[in-house]
């Protein structure tokens, strides 16, 4: 397709001498270039589309590539962590069993044991002895008993009885109550 000229220079087809302008023409040359570029679009679409899933599939093969081509130190070393994060969580069941077996020689509950604190068994002995220590609890289980302490006595006073803070002294002298209301004089 020839390139078209500047805008300025281009001349519409009825711009030529002896032609006149068909608004019917000039209707169906628009539509049929507004179908072309839809077309044009469409097939872009499908275009992309198409490169999209080329690539998708590239990028799997690229990672299973990567993936095989591991060498022999890495998988060791993933070897190696499967083997160190299994071994952890062993250990925290024998942490766990040693807690239960500390909590039954200090005469510990089920819900006290749960409350040892520590991530050896020394510590958790030292923590179980402290916490006995604490609660009072002997290694059978029971509590030691208190000596009791003698009652103290109370000091408290009885409360004063509420009194007319105009009569003080009740109707002993004073003001009375009883007659300031009869003095008021009544219309």
């Amino acid at each position: 397709m020839p390139k078209l000229a500047p805008f300025a220079e281009w001349k519409a087809p009825w711009e030529t001498a002896g032609t006149e302008f068909d608004a019917e023409k000039a209707k169906k040359r628009i539509y049929d270039l507004l179908s072309d570029a839809e077309a044009k679009g469409e097939k872009h679409d499908a275009k992309l589309a198409e490169l999209t899933t080329k690539n998708t599939e590239l990028q799997t093969a690229v990672d299973q590539a990567a993936s095989a081509n591991l060498t022999a130190a890495e998988k060791l070393e993933k070897e190696k962590k499967d083997l160190e994060a299994k071994l952890a969580a062993s250990g925290e069941k024998d942490l766990q069993v040693a807690r239960l077996e500390i909590a039954l020689e200090k005469g510990l509950t089920a819900s006290q044991a749960k409350r040892l604190v520590g991530t050896t068994v020394a510590e958790l002995q030292a923590d179980a002895t402290q916490l006995t220590d604490d609660l009072g609890i002997t290694k059978d289980g029971k509590p030691i008993e208190k000596p009791k302490e003698e009652e103290v006595t109370s000091t408290r006073r009885t409360p004063r009885t509420a009194s007319n803070p105009l009569n003080p002294e009740g109707d002993q002298g004073g003001v009375s109550v009883k007659g300031l209301l009869e003095a008021l004089p009544r219309d």
